[in-house]
């Protein structure tokens, strides 16, 4: 988006410059408006190119791995009820707001590539349905122009650029005086190339749809283009221009018919006037189209290079003595990898001398040291600027920025980059003082996974995919009986690989919450299979992770209770109690909110006695050997009242 913001800047002072530049000749007006548009697209390709280009130099020569590491963007999320599956994308993340807009602009640009290929398609139609015949009569450097005439009524238009074909229209066929002058005009787009102008303008206008820039752009190139055909045809023949100006008045009501293929007369009643008030002075203007063609291409390149060079920052790369003055501190910061925050606002930080280098790590991405000078195995790819560290390695864009500056004695300077991809630790930062270190032995600790895998990245070209989705893994999860009794739930965290053919391998639990669940999703996910994840056009190992989600959706059946109490707060809370035996010295009773679901940690306690039963997680609570009679019993828990009974234990 920086080039396209480039381009908005320079077009609109340059569309400025020439609304103000009415003195200038048409032809140079038409010329330089379209070079200004060309720009866009020329300079967007270049920037892109030379990103590559730095992107390739900069590239980690140990780029070697096979195994990569993916975290799932979704949790399945499994419910106690069967066969049903929850999960949300978070459409007001911006990253996802971004995506979304820029999918729907691409698809739009689509669209209106589409119909311009169905207007070729139309205009090849027409030309099979047209009589044409050599145009003859008339002084061309182009010896293979036909001339036809419509029936419908459209403007005189040309199409075609080895073999191009004048259309007129019939109802001016008969009017020898208004077929020569329209073909004297279209005749000047010809020897111009401005079919190949309007071809390429028009797909500019489809693909940039939404710049308003390149609408007004448009227009006004259509406006000049044809104000300059007006002049060359007063200048360089004896047409009159009193009867060339009636002449487009009445082309004033036809169709313009498939302007995005063909360059026409395009008579528009918002701009007659100003083409009949500039013909006053066609006398005025020399024109050169030579010198206009000249004016096109360094307009074109004038505007390209700036657009091109965007990606290109004047770093610079300190000398010994500026390093030893050096400090670099990095305090608060935030982390951004391809558009990306991974870590937001840290904490962490600190300060270092020049001599030595910076560390910061992440959870998916690995560890990034970054330093003012050469290290080993290193890469100069990026800079520091500011309060911004900028650089590039093995496909990762990586933007940090701190709270302040980050360097204490220069403005920028540029900086050298090593990537651990294979070690993982999130939101850690450091420095190291001295300039020769050996980050691996230092890093040792951080290593994401064990060697039994071998060596992995972290990004492959293509993401492994869940062949049926995540409905073929949650029709196989199935809610364990005894964490829906004990009122277990919460995530468990798959850990596997998927290999070359797509089979999971060496499947283990991350983190689990017992109950039977953790068994449950190791068990679904032998019965599934992958697409495998591809590097390089090839099959690699992937080692995935996948959160499963467990939620209990149902609450206890307490139908069976023989007596209940209840205890309601102001506020809306409720305790409630469910009494399932009170005889032959024995007590079983569940403690629950207003929605039935256990309450873990209640106590029960007979009254005028400090020891007293704490309920589990299903909320039950269970006394024996208790005496015949009338019991009072006091219930409670730090989020509730306390609660009191009187139960009558039969004998």
């Amino acid at each position: 988006m920086f080039p396209l913001l480039i381009w908005s800047v320079v077009a609109f002072i340059a569309f400025v410059a020439l609304k103000h530049a009415s003195f200038l000749n048409p032809l140079y007006q038409y010329h330089l408006r379209f070079a200004t548009l060309a720009a866009v697209l020329f300079g967007v390709f270049a920037s892109y190119a030379i990103h590559q280009v730095r992107q390739s130099t900069i590239s980690n020569v140990n780029f070697e791995g096979a195994i990569f590491v993916v975290q799932s963007p979704i949790e399945l999320t499994v419910s106690a009820q069967p066969a049903t599956s929850v999960f949300q994308p978070d459409f007001l993340n911006p990253n996802f707001l971004i995506g979304a807009i820029t999918c729907l602009l691409a698809l739009v640009s689509l669209f209106f590539l589409i119909r311009l290929l169905t207007s070729y398609i139309s205009l090849k139609r027409l030309y099979q349905t047209l009589e044409t015949s050599p145009l003859e009569g008339f002084e061309t450097s182009n010896k293979e122009i036909q001339l036809a005439f419509h029936d419908h009524p459209l403007v005189p238009f040309t199409f075609g650029w080895i073999k191009p074909v004048i259309v007129l229209p019939k109802r001016i066929k008969d009017q020898p005086e208004k077929v020569q002058m329209a073909i004297q005009h279209e005749l000047v787009h010809i020897e111009r190339g401005d079919y190949l102008l309007q071809l390429f303008l028009s797909v500019i206008e489809s693909v940039l749809w939404f710049h308003p820039l390149i609408r007004l752009g448009a227009k006004e190139i259509e406006t000049y283009r044809e104000i300059s055909c007006d002049q060359q045809v007063l200048s360089t023949t004896q047409v009159s221009t009193k009867k060339y100006a009636s002449m487009l008045y009445e082309l004033v009501p036809l169709e313009r018919g498939l302007s995005g293929f063909s360059v026409s007369m395009a008579v528009k009643q918002s701009t007659l006037k100003q083409r009949i008030e500039t013909m006053k002075h066609h006398k005025l203007y020399k024109t050169s189209l030579k010198r206009s063609l000249l004016f096109f291409f360094a307009m074109t390149l004038l505007i390209t290079l700036p657009i091109a060079c965007s990606d290109l920052q004047g770093q610079q790369v300190l000398s010994s003595e500026q390093l030893q003055d050096e400090r670099i501190t990095v305090m608060s910061h935030s982390i951004s990898i391809n558009d990306k925050v991974v870590l937001d606002k840290s904490p962490g930080g600190g300060n270092g001398p020049g001599i030595g280098s910076a560390f910061f790590g992440t959870k998916d991405h690995g560890i990034f040291v970054v330093a003012l000078h050469e290290i080993e195995n290193a890469k100069k790819s990026g800079s520091i600027s500011g309060e911004r560290i900028l650089f590039s390695i093995n496909g990762l864009d990586v933007e940090i920025i701190s709270n302040g500056p980050i360097l204490e004695n220069n403005k920028e300077a540029d900086i050298w980059v090593k990537h651990f991809p294979d070690y993982s630790v999130h939101g850690v930062s450091g420095f190291f003082t001295q300039r020769d270190v050996d980050f691996e032995e230092h890093f040792k600790d951080f290593k994401a996974f064990s060697n039994e895998t071998g060596k992995y990245y972290k990004v492959p070209d293509q993401m492994p995919e869940l062949i049926g989705g995540l409905t073929e893994l949650q029709k196989n999860v199935e809610y364990p009986e005894e964490a829906r009794r004990t009122g277990i739930q919460g995530r468990v965290t798959l850990q596997f690989i998927v290999d070359e053919q797509g089979n999971v391998v060496n499947p283990r639990v991350m983190t689990g919450i017992g109950g039977g669940c953790d068994e449950a999703a190791l068990t679904a996910l032998a019965n599934v299979k992958f697409k495998p994840g591809i590097k390089n056009g090839e099959p690699v190992k992937t080692q995935y992770s996948l959160p499963v989600i467990f939620r209990l959706t149902n609450t206890f059946d307490n139908t069976d209770a023989q007596n209940t109490f209840s205890s309601e707060h102001s506020d809306g809370r409720e305790m409630q109690i469910f009494i399932f035996e009170d005889s032959n010295g024995k007590l079983e009773l569940r403690v629950t909110d207003k929605n039935k679901f256990p309450l873990e940690g209640a106590v029960l306690r007979f009254e005028g006695n400090n020891q007293g039963i704490i309920s589990g997680k299903d909320g039950l609570i269970t006394a024996t050997n208790l005496e015949p009679g009338n019991h009072n019993y006091i219930i409670s828990h730090t989020d509730y009242w306390e609660m009191k009974m009187n139960i009558f234990m039969e004998e």
